[in-house]
């Protein structure tokens, strides 16, 4: 045996020299470290999200709407005001935008617009000596019947100061959009803006003939007969169907009367024949109905307000409000669900009043 020991070690000594020691089981630990690291990372990532947004629900969970009203004025330095077109005088002309649905609440979303950050803009240009004139910039189907007619209140109380509101109808305008418009001093309107439909909607999904065929029951225990009137799990009598079309009828009437009263027309005008069937009208032909006063663009609605402002070398400025972390995740989460769920209004909920052109629903 000992005459081959030269021999192998001479073989060793060649295979140690023309095949090094492989680093593959180098690379393979320092792949995994590496992998497990971005796992790690990720997993740290997800716990300091689910970290702030549980601090954030638990803030707006104890930070009522009560106390944000009460404490309006001091919010109204949350609206940036952004320079539009310098003038040459010091007076000014304010633009507040009033996008998608109006809803009540004072979350600020991309797409839609919060009755208490609308009023906080309102009440920053009463506060402001120099705004002369305010234009609502309006891109709307209207919205939640309450948060409307909150708007509506405010810009009474604007325009109780002396100064002037006016509306600029960009491609829709209507149910509650109108209802805002019919508390401003003028409305221009494009002429392919689709306007009107003033009128009330309520309702939701009937599931009651779905639940017939799987074999379930909705079963509820109420302490009077219309507790659960609109429980969508059984049909309506006649009895709870009159009780619902009064609450429309009554909130109708409402509607009718704003009108009424905003743009000077008899109020049996507004309930009575073409515009009573709430259907939506063309810039042009609600010109001709009187519910425009004018047809053009943004640049006409600016011109206009400083005519009656007297402001002809007011600068233009467009307020926005400032956004909170808060208005961050909910903004998010709001286009998330719109991702998943294309084309359905997530702050419309069934059972609630609205006044909204059925273009959404």
């Amino acid at each position: 045996m000992s005459e081959f020991e030269p021999f192998e070690s001479q073989n060793n000594s060649y295979d140690n020299k023309h095949h090094p020691p492989s680093n593959h089981g180098k690379k393979s630990i320092g792949f995994l470290q590496g992998f497990l690291l971005i796992i790690l990372s990720g997993f740290l990532l997800m716990f300091i999200s689910f970290v702030m947004i549980t601090g954030i629900i638990i803030y707006k969970s104890y930070s009522g709407s009560s106390d944000f009203i009460m404490s309006f004025d001091k919010e109204t330095d949350n609206v940036h005001e952004k320079l539009i077109t310098a003038g040459t005088g010091k007076e000014k002309v304010a633009i507040i935008q009033v996008n998608g649905i109006i809803y009540q609440g004072n979350a600020v979303t991309r797409d839609h617009s919060s009755s208490d950050s609308i009023i906080l803009q309102i009440r920053k240009a009463a506060k402001d000596e120099n705004v002369k004139v305010l234009i609502l910039d309006m891109n709307t189907p209207g919205g939640a019947v309450t948060a409307t007619d909150e708007i509506h209140h405010e810009l009474l109380k604007f325009r109780n100061t002396g100064k002037k509101v006016i509306t600029c109808m960009r491609t829709v305008a209507a149910s509650g959009g109108y209802y805002l418009a019919a508390g401003t001093d003028y409305i221009i309107a494009n002429r392919l803006t689709l306007t009107g439909s003033i009128g009330v909607i309520i309702g939701g999904y009937n599931y009651y003939g779905l639940f017939e065929k799987l074999g379930v029951k909705s079963e509820i225990y109420k302490s009077g007969k219309l507790k659960d009137l609109l429980n969508m799990g059984r049909p309506r009598n006649d009895e709870e169907i009159k009780v619902i079309q009064e609450i429309v009828d009554e909130t109708y009437m409402e509607f009718a009367a704003i009108v009424a009263a905003g743009r000077n027309i008899n109020i049996d005008e507004i309930t009575s024949g073409i515009i009573s069937d709430a259907g939506i009208f063309l810039g042009k032909k609600a010109q001709t109905l009187g519910l425009v006063d004018e047809l053009g663009f943004l640049e006409d609605a600016i011109e206009k307000a400083k005519e009656l402002g007297n402001a002809k070398n007011a600068s233009v400025v467009r307020y926005q409000p400032k956004h909170s972390l808060a208005d961050l995740f909910s903004s998010f989460k709001t286009d998330i669900v719109s991702e998943v769920f294309p084309g359905k209004p997530t702050i419309v909920h069934k059972g609630y009043l609205y006044y909204l052109c059925p273009l959404v629903l």
